[in-house]
């Protein structure tokens, strides 16, 4: 359990776009990196007070996180 609010804390989480049919992102502390192609967006330093779920191809779009 404090091992996964660890990884929650430094960033490191999944999201899904519903406007790209459920499509799965990965979060760590460095940027957004697209599970399907490999692409990788840096970006501020992400960490569970300063992402919100922006997604890199639709900046209108609020992914939902996945939990566990």
């Amino acid at each position: 359990m404090d091992s996964k609010w660890d990884d929650y804390r430094r960033g490191q989480s999944y999201w899904v776009s519903d406007l790209e049919g459920g499509k799965l992102y990965a979060t760590d502390s460095w940027g957004t990196k697209d599970t399907t192609t490999g692409d990788y967006y840096e970006g501020k330093g992400y960490n569970w007070t300063n992402f919100e779920g922006q997604n890199p191809h639709h900046p209108s779009e609020t992914m939902r996180e996945v939990s566990s």
